[in-house]
């Protein structure tokens, strides 16, 4: 029974990934095609980095949040 309740949510959820994953490829070619393929590296470099720092500064934020307001 709880097999054939969680089909339809395994299935939109693989659907949204795919989507969002060929949307993902297509923005990178046309953004690719636009602005040259060394201004995309220095662009994602940056995405890279910024998301390597605010996961090292939020370390312990969401554990802390979670404490102070329960």
């Amino acid at each position: 029974m709880i097999k054939y309740l969680l089909r339809p949510a395994l299935v939109s959820s693989f659907v949204s990934r795919g989507t969002g994953s060929i949307t993902q490829l297509l923005i990178n070619f046309v953004l690719g095609n636009f602005i040259g393929a060394s201004a995309v590296g220095s662009y994602y470099l940056f995405v890279s980095w910024f998301g390597i720092l605010a996961t090292l500064f939020a370390m312990g934020l969401p554990i802390f949040l979670l404490r102070e307001i329960a």
